[in-house]
């Protein structure tokens, strides 16, 4: 495999894959690399997993010879940046596995596995739906403060995610807090419901970061996990039967209030249990 890309290209898109290999790749070496493969002679797919959460990006580049590689991502990713950013990167994959990376007179040997070793990963499914780009992320960082740092908690590891006629709903919580958001711009025929992980909130966070259109460059694919978060919704009664006249408290009241409550708390460590009249 032969192929030509600009470093400045390259480095933005290794940013963000590099987040998403992790945690496993200490069990699985293989993750610790980038599968790198020719679409046509002007573009290249790019794609980082850690089996749970797999990002596929692609970049314009110069393919002489079409082909797959896997180059070791955190030392491709160090190497970007020690070069200039208009800097025209040659790669030339090796018959081992890796590739040799050259720009003017300086040369980089990339050692890494036959790309054939390269986990196989689920296909998206081809259903979909659209949502605006500054929607989705308003409604992530309004809501992943809220969810568990407790790996064994696995209903609560990520965001409760709900689309139906009548619009979408984000549900976060770790048992002791919840967040709920909702946003009627983005609606459904047929009812969605779907638990999405933490990590890869995380990573939609900072692709649609700066975005306002579709997102046809990327491809997030995450493992689906059970959607069951009933048993800490019946805390709500609000949201188990649907109620969407819920009051709504101005912020400045709160605060007042919890300013109060802080106050009364003990030198000791005890608290004592204020009582607030509306």
């Amino acid at each position: 495999m032969k192929f030509i890309v600009t470093n400045e290209t390259l480095q933005t898109e290794l940013a963000l894959l590099s987040s998403v290999a992790g945690g496993k790749s200490n069990s699985i070496p293989v993750l610790q690399n980038i599968l790198i493969e020719s679409i046509d002679d002007s573009s290249l797919k790019l794609t980082s997993s850690d089996l749970d959460v797999t990002l596929y990006c692609q970049a314009e580049a110069r393919v002489t010879k079409p082909g797959k590689v896997l180059l070791p991502l955190a030392k491709l990713l160090a190497i970007t940046k020690t070069l200039p950013k208009t800097a025209d990167l040659n790669f030339r994959s090796i018959d081992n596995g890796g590739a040799n990376l050259t720009f003017q007179r300086a040369a980089f040997k990339l050692l890494g596995p036959d790309a054939g070793q390269y986990p196989e990963l689920p296909e998206p499914k081809a259903s979909s739906i659209t949502i605006p780009a500054n929607a989705f992320r308003s409604m992530i960082e309004s809501t992943i403060y809220a969810i568990t740092q407790e790996e064994s908690r696995y209903a609560l590891s990520g965001a409760k995610v709900e689309i139906n006629k009548e619009g979408m709903r984000m549900v976060t919580t770790d048992g002791h807090r919840l967040a709920l958001i909702e946003s009627k711009e983005v609606t459904a025929d047929e009812t969605l419901e779907l638990l999405i992980p933490k990590k890869a909130l995380a990573e939609l966070s900072k692709i649609t970061n700066g975005h306002e259109g579709p997102l046809k460059p990327y491809l997030l694919s995450s493992r689906h996990q059970d959607t069951n978060l009933s048993p800490h919704l019946r805390t709500v009664p609000q949201l188990r039967n649907g109620n969407s006249e819920r009051e709504q408290p101005h912020r400045k009241n709160v605060c007042r209030r919890l300013s109060r409550s802080h106050q009364t708390n003990r030198p000791d460590g005890r608290r004592t249990k204020p009582r607030h009249q509306t």
